[in-house]
């Protein structure tokens, strides 16, 4: 039973992709439990865009899941649409958006860490886990949206 703990804790691959923003194209695939988000080259994930703050968010390994702090960045982190509150952990998902600051949109690839012991029926459990975290994500900054037009529509009601 020790070996499988020791197992479980092995990072998940996490990969994010540029979709939108100055850096549109590229991925992000960095390893260690800990990762920096940022402006400078002193951060891990090093974003060329300067609505990204210099020390913006950390992407941390830990309880098995990786999360997403905002560490107090001027333009804010947002996940699938909801902003995050500075210096509150959220777990993130296959499949979840995030926006650093204004421009940089980027989506969250997560594969699991290969277990030599995996057998076929676990190895299709978990891919069906990961598609099914990635249509709650997109259905999540869907709603996201929605809720937002839809505020925005009635505030312009209101006002006329």
């Amino acid at each position: 039973m020790g070996s499988e703990a020791a197992v479980e804790e092995l990072p998940a691959a996490l990969t994010l992709r540029a979709t939108a923003g100055p850096c549109e194209g590229t991925n992000y695939s960095k390893a260690g439990p800990l990762l920096t988000v940022g402006r400078t080259r002193a951060s891990k994930l090093h974003i060329k865009d300067s609505a990204v703050s210099e020390k913006h968010a950390e992407l941390r390994w830990e309880g098995g899941h990786w999360n997403l702090t905002d560490v107090g960045s001027s333009n804010g982190t947002a996940v699938n649409g909801k902003k995050l509150a500075e210096g509150i952990a959220l777990r993130l998902k296959d499949g979840d958006i995030i926006l650093f600051g204004s421009d940089s949109l980027l989506t969250v690839e997560l594969i699991p860490a290969f277990r030599e012991h995996t057998t076929v029926e676990q190895h299709l459990r978990s891919e069906c886990e990961l598609l099914m975290q990635r249509v709650r994500g997109r259905a999540e900054q869907h709603a996201n949206e929605l809720l937002e037009s839809w505020r925005k529509t009635k505030q312009e009601l209101l006002a006329t």
